[in-house]
């Protein structure tokens, strides 16, 4: 029989008639019944579909259905790392909290055993500086810690170079305070020759004690040519004696006046804070004739580093912060002396030159409060090296 094109095009259009498979005896043999096929989609028209290359179609393994072992196993693991997940979240900022917490506690004892070899007791950390809205770090928490770094310099507050200083020397710093102290500008040491601890104790009574501003760092002295006579010491003033009096009730006035300006409730860095920046708004730098005192600041209102750093002395020492003032030099003028302060707060010692700070313009410059070696070495400050050795490190006050 012969089939034509014509044949194969009606039988195409002809539906297509199932015969079911016949088991033996022509008996029917059962078969599985498949889920209807998704409709396609129908092809546009002719007259818009794009001509597009055919791509074979291909096979897709249908996936395993896993048991119910396999089930339970992965919603385990899948429940352990949520919960792993969960912990690390909260782990992780604590750990960092206490690792931060331990290193400045190590630091502080590291400074502590440094400093002081007079004291066993640990040191407590350091207070959690963070950045300020005025351009200050505050503090979450600076309170006064008597077991400070020095506690000679805690016992006994504005005798920081005294504790420095040998016994012989301390014996000859004796005599000139008790003299100076009494309003007596002469004294009597017994020690027949003059040597260096003279210099150096007349040095130390200077920085130790500003509020003693009549006294000038210069002194006369008279030996005797027979042994055992010792020497009479005179002293330079900067104000006639009758006058102190006078000046000491107007300076005791002026430093109430900022003492009434403290809350109650400030913690001991506050306070320090407060003292910087009240300073440098009472005084402009500017050479005068009593620019190393602190009548300077206070009740003329120009001064030199000299008079800004030992006025900021008084302020933190009637407060009861530990302060001392340091003599160095800076790099811009290395003949020029230069006057700054290291502070004790809460365990940690830190710088303060509230002479940079002051802008002159009715603005205070913060970076000079309370900063570390690092930044002292960045702007040139250098403590004269015969003091090096005895100044406590401040490797752990803020930087900017």
């Amino acid at each position: 029989m012969r089939i034509t094109p014509a044949d194969l095009s009606s039988a195409a259009q002809q539906p297509m008639r199932t015969v079911p498979p016949q088991g033996p005896q022509g008996q029917a043999v059962p078969t599985a019944t498949l889920p209807p096929s998704t409709p396609q989609p129908t092809s546009p028209s002719p007259a818009r579909q794009s001509i597009k290359p055919q791509v074979a179609p291909t096979l897709t393994a249908r996936r395993a259905v896993p048991s119910r072992s396999q089930t339970h196993k992965r919603r385990l693991f899948g429940s352990f790392f949520i919960a792993l997940i969960a912990m690390v979240a909260i782990l992780l900022p604590l750990t960092l909290a206490i690792r931060g917490t331990s290193n400045l506690t190590g630091e502080g004892t590291a400074q502590s055993e440094q400093t002081s070899t007079e004291s066993s007791t640990d040191i407590k950390p350091s207070p959690d500086l963070v950045p300020g809205s005025t351009g200050f770090y505050t503090p979450k928490a600076a309170p006064f810690n008597a077991n400070d770094p020095s506690p000679d310099w805690n016992a006994s507050p504005g005798r920081f170079w005294y504790h420095r200083l040998t016994d012989r020397q301390r014996g000859i710093y004796d005599v000139y305070y008790a003299a100076l102290s009494s309003g007596s500008l002469e004294c009597h040491v017994d020690i027949d020759s003059f040597d260096e601890d003279f210099n150096i104790v007349s040095g130390a009574v200077y920085l130790d004690n500003p509020e003693l501003f009549w006294y000038k760092d210069y002194f006369n002295y008279t030996y005797w040519d027979e042994p055992g006579q010792g020497m009479d010491i005179t002293f330079g003033s900067y104000y006639d004696l009758e006058s102190v009096p006078v000046y000491q009730q107007q300076v005791e006035a002026r430093i109430e006046e900022f003492l009434a300006t403290v809350p109650l409730t400030a913690t001991s860095y506050e306070k320090a804070q407060l003292a910087y920046v009240w300073l440098a708004n009472q005084s402009v730098y500017e050479y005068c004739e009593h620019d190393q005192i602190i009548t300077s600041t206070l009740l003329e209102g120009h001064s030199v580093c000299a008079g800004y750093a030992r006025t900021y002395q008084v302020l933190l020492e009637r407060m009861g912060i530990p302060c001392a003032t340091l003599h160095g030099y800076n790099d811009s003028d290395p003949e020029e002396g230069h006057l700054w302060n290291i502070v004790s707060i809460g365990g940690v010692t830190g710088y303060v030159d509230v002479t940079w700070g002051d802008m002159d313009d009715g603005d205070v410059d913060p970076q000079y409060f309370f900063f570390n070696d690092k930044l002292l070495e960045q702007i040139g400050h250098h403590i004269d090296a015969d003091d090096q050795a005895k100044v406590p490190p401040c490797p752990y006050a803020r930087h900017r």
